[in-house]
C-alpha cells in the first residue's frame, strides 16, 4: 500500500532521543576503545553495532515512536434511488410505468454509473436497474429508508423516493431524514383528485389508562362531496358497542369526535372506532380503525393505619386527598383488638393497593391485624409507607423487617433525638423530592426538626437513602427517609414522627413540599415497572391478511442479567380455536426473534415462556388482530403533504407524476459537487510488542557469544 506521507513522533521530542543516542555510542565506544586481549578492528567496530542498536531500541521503549501514515482518497459520490413497492401503487398502471419510464431515462444518465436503486415497502432491498419490481409489498414504512442511508458508508450525493407518500407501517421520516443532511427528491406517484369518501383519520388517545379512570378517544373523521350528509360512529371494546355518536357532515373536510372510555377492567383492550358507510362511497375499507390500549388496574386506594389517632395520620390523610382519584380509608386503634371504624378490617386491607404505616405496629396492636399485614406485605407484595414513631413496636415490627429498607436493633432504647433531613447532593433530583421550590436542597435541609427513635437504624445494600439525620448542623450517618424497590415490591421508610411540622411550621411560606412528598411517594409507590424476566411482544398489534408477523423476546435471571441459551416457545391461538407453535431464535444477550405468517383474519392470542434446563424463568401473554382489510388498499390517494414535507426539509424538491424533466439536471450537479477528498490517518507503533526486546536479547546475547569466544574480559 501506497502512503502519502509518513511521519515519526516521538513522546519527549528528537533533542533527547538524539542525544540519549550519541551518548549511548560515545559510552559504547568508550567501553571498547581499548580490549584486552586486543582484536581487529573489525570485530570491535561489529561489537560496538550490535551494543548500540541494542541500547538504541532500549531507549526507543522509552520514548514511544509511533509513525503515522497518511492516504488520501477521493470518494465517488453516488446517487440513491428508492422506489416504492407497495401494493397502493398497483390500484393504477400508470404508477408501474411511470416508474419504469424514470428509471430508463434515469440509466441514460452518467450518474447512474455510480447509484444504487432500492425497492422499499416492508422493507429495503437493492436491485439492479433492469430489473423486475412486483408491486406486492403489504406495508409502505418510510423510516427504512432513513436507516438504510444511515447505514450506508458511501458518499451520497442524492437521495431520490418515487412513491405515493402513504405511510402504512413506522413513524414519520421527516425528522430522521433531516438529520442526515442529504437532499431528498421526491417524485409522486398516483391520483390526486378527491373522491366521494368517508375515513377515519387520526386517532388520539392515551395507550396506558387505569381501570375505571375515564380517558377521553379523539377521533377525526374526514369526508369528501357529502357535505350536511349524517353519519353514525360507533366505538367497540373488544368487538363490543360502548359508545356511539351522530355526525353532520359540515363544509370543513375534518371534523372531531371526542369518545370519553372507561376501562372496567385490567389487561390489553382492543378497541375499534367505526363509521356507518354512505351510499357513493369510492372506497368503504377507510371506514374503521383499530388500535390497542393498555389497562392497569387502578392502585389508588389507600389504606392508612395508625396505634392512635396523631397530627401526622390527619396530615398525611389530607395530603392524599389533593388527588381525587385517591380512595382514602384508615385502621385506627383505640385500644387492644378495638379500632374506631369498626373491627372489620379485613376488607378494607383486602382492597389495598397502598398501605401508610403511621406509627404501626404498636405494643397494642393485635396480632391478626399485625400478621394480616404482614401478609399483604410479604405475599401480595403491597406496597407501604412506613413512618416510625414513638409508638412503633421493636418486637412486632419484625414480623416484616424482610421487607423494610432497613434492618434494626434495639438501641438506646425510649430515648428520643431532634433531627432535621440532610440530603446527599445526588439525591437532589429524586422524583420523590420534588416540589415548588427553586433550591430543592436547601429547602428541604432548612425543614424544622422532626423526632427521631434512637434505635440502631442500618440501611440495605439494595436500598436508596433519600435523606441522613442531621443534629445541630452536623450530618450523621443515620437514615431518615430511605426508599427500597426488589423485584415488584416496594417500600418507603421514614425513620422519624411528628412529620406535620414541616408544613404547620412552614405554611406562612406557602410551601407546598409536604403535601408533594406524601403525593409523590403514594405515586412513586403504585408505578409499575415493565420489567420483566421474561418479556415477549409482537412487532405491532394490528397487521394486514398475509403479513410477516414477527415475535420479540427478552430474557432474564432473577437479577436482570440477560440470558441467551434460554428455549423461548410460544403459542398463538386463533379466535375459530387454532393453535400455532412456535420457537424463538437466539440473537445473543437475551435476546430472541422469530417470523410466523398466518392469512386467516381475526384476534389471536399468545402466551410463551422461557426455560433453561427444564426451569422455567417466567411467562408472557399478549394479542394481536390481522385485519381483514388490506393496510395499502384502505387509502390510495397520492399523498403530496408529506413528499412535498420531506423533500422541502432536506432541500430537495417535489415533482409530481411526469413532470420531472428539472431533476436530472440538479442531480448533475450535486453529483459534481459531491465528489470529496478522504485522508484516512493510521498509527504503527512499532515498538508496543514483543518482538523489540527479543531482539534486544538477540543482540546482547550475540555480543556476549563473541566476547566469550575471544576471551574478552
Amino acid at each position: 500500500m501506497a502512503f502519502d506521507s509518513i511521519s515519526l513522533n516521538l513522546n519527549a521530542g528528537w533533542f533527547y532521543f538524539v542525544a540519549g543516542i550519541a551518548v549511548a555510542a560515545l559510552f559504547t565506544y568508550y567501553m571498547y576503545k581499548i580490549t584486552i586481549p586486543p582484536v581487529n578492528k573489525g570485530t570491535k567496530w561489529f561489537l560496538i553495532s550490535l551494543r548500540v542498536l541494542a541500547l538504541i531500541i532500549i531507549l526507543s521503549l522509552f520514548f514511544e515512536p509511533v509513525f503515522l501514515l497518511k492516504t488520501k482518497k477521493t470518494e465517488t459520490p453516488k446517487t440513491f434511488v428508492f422506489v416504492d413497492n407497495s401494493k397502493s401503487l398497483a390500484t393504477l398502471e400508470s404508477n408501474k410505468t411511470l416508474t419504469e419510464e424514470f428509471l430508463e431515462k434515469f440509466a441514460d444518465e452518467e450518474i447512474a454509473k455510480n447509484s444504487e436503486i432500492f425497492l422499499f415497502g416492508d422493507s429495503v432491498r437493492s436491485v439492479k436497474p433492469d430489473d423486475s419490481f412486483t408491486i406486492k409489498d403489504r406495508t409502505t414504512n418510510f423510516l427504512k429508508i432513513v436507516e438504510q442511508i444511515r447505514e450506508s458508508k458511501s458518499n451520497i450525493a442524492s437521495v431520490v423516493i418515487i412513491s405515493d407518500g402513504i405511510i402504512t407501517d413506522g413513524v414519520n421520516p421527516v425528522n430522521s431524514a433531516e438529520k442526515l443532511s442529504v437532499p431528498f427528491f421526491t417524485l409522486g406517484l398516483g391520483d390526486t383528485s378527491s373522491k366521494k369518501d368517508v375515513l377515519l383519520g387520526n386517532i388520539v388517545y392515551d395507550n396506558r389508562i387505569l381501570t375505571s379512570s375515564v380517558t377521553p378517544v379523539l377521533a377525526s373523521v374526514e369526508q369528501h362531496s357529502f357535505t350536511g350528509q349524517k353519519s353514525s360512529v360507533s366505538l367497540y371494546e373488544d368487538n363490543r358497542l360502548i359508545g356511539q355518536k351522530e355526525i353532520l357532515f359540515s363544509d370543513d373536510e375534518s371534523q372531531t369526535l371526542i369518545f370519553n372510555y372507561s376501562p372496567k377492567s385490567a389487561g390489553e383492550k382492543k378497541l375499534t372506532l367505526k363509521v356507518d358507510p354512505l351510499e357513493g362511497e369510492t372506497n368503504k375499507l377507510n371506514n374503521s380503525k383499530t388500535f390497542y390500549i393498555t389497562v392497569r388496574e387502578n392502585r389508588n386506594n389507600v389504606v392508612l393505619i395508625s396505634p392512635a389517632p396523631s397530627a401526622d395520620l390527619t396530615f398525611i390523610k389530607n395530603a392524599l386527598k389533593l388527588d381525587s382519584t385517591i380512595s382514602i380509608n384508615t385502621i385506627t386503634e383505640s385500644g387492644p383488638g378495638k379500632y374506631l371504624e369498626g373491627s372489620n378490617f379485613n376488607s378494607l386491607l383486602d382492597s389495598a393497593k397502598t398501605l401508610f404505616l403511621i406509627g404501626f405496629p404498636s405494643a397494642s396492636s393485635s396480632n391478626d391485624l399485625v400478621q394480616k399485614v404482614s401478609y399483604l406485605i410479604k405475599q401480595k407484595s403491597v406496597p407501604f409507607f412506613l413512618l416510625l414513631s414513638n409508638y412503633t413496636d421493636f418486637s412486632k415490627l419484625k414480623n416484616f423487617e424482610a421487607e423494610l429498607p432497613f434492618s434494626f436493633s434495639q438501641g438506646g432504647y425510649g430515648s428520643i433525638s431532634s433531627v432535621q433531613p440532610s440530603i446527599p447532593g445526588n439525591q437532589v433530583r429524586n422524583p420523590l423530592l420534588q416540589n415548588s421550590a427553586a433550591n430543592i436542597e436547601n429547602t428541604w435541609n432548612s425543614l424544622p426538626p422532626v423526632f427521631k427513635i434512637n434505635w440502631d437504624i442500618r440501611s440495605k445494600p439494595e436500598s436508596e437513602i433519600l435523606s441522613f439525620s442531621s443534629i445541630n448542623n452536623v450530618t450523621i450517618k443515620v437514615p431518615l427517609l430511605l426508599t427500597r424497590e426488589v423485584a415488584s415490591k416496594k417500600s418507603i421508610a421514614v425513620t422519624a414522627f411528628d412529620l406535620w411540622r414541616w408544613k404547620l411550621m412552614r405554611a406562612s411560606t406557602g410551601s407546598d413540599l409536604y403535601d408533594r412528598f406524601i403525593l409523590n411517594s403514594q405515586r412513586w409507590l403504585t408505578t409499575v415497572s415493565d420489567k420483566k424476566q421474561v418479556k415477549i411482544e409482537t412487532s405491532k398489534r394490528l397487521y394486514s391478511a398475509g403479513e410477516k408477523i414477527t415475535f420479540y423476546g427478552e430474557v432474564f435471571d432473577k437479577s436482570f442479567n440477560p440470558i441467551g441459551d434460554a428455549e423461548v416457545k410460544v403459542t398463538i391461538r386463533s379466535g375459530s380455536g387454532k393453535n400455532y407453535d412456535l420457537i424463538l431464535n437466539s440473537l445473543g444477550n437475551g435476546l430472541y426473534s422469530s417470523s410466523f405468517a398466518v392469512r386467516e383474519p381475526g384476534d389471536y392470542n399468545f402466551s410463551g415462556e422461557a426455560q433453561v434446563n427444564g426451569i422455567q424463568l417466567g411467562k408472557d401473554t399478549g394479542r394481536f388482530t390481522i385485519s381483514d382489510q388490506d393496510l395499502e388498499l384502505i387509502n390510495t390517494t397520492l399523498d403530496s403533504g408529506l413528499l412535498k414535507l420531506l423533500a422541502g426539509r432536506t432541500g430537495g424538491k417535489y415533482f409530481l407524476n411526469s413532470d420531472y424533466s428539472g431533476l436530472f439536471p440538479v442531480l448533475r450537479d450535486l453529483y459534481k459537487s459531491a465528489s470529496k477528498e478522504v485522508i484516512k490517518t493510521s498509527e504503527f507503533a512499532p515498538l508496543s510488542s514483543l518482538w523489540p526486546l527479543m531482539i534486544v536479547v538477540l543482540l546482547f546475547g550475540i555480543e556476549w557469544f563473541i566476547r566469550k569466544r575471544l576471551g574478552l574480559l
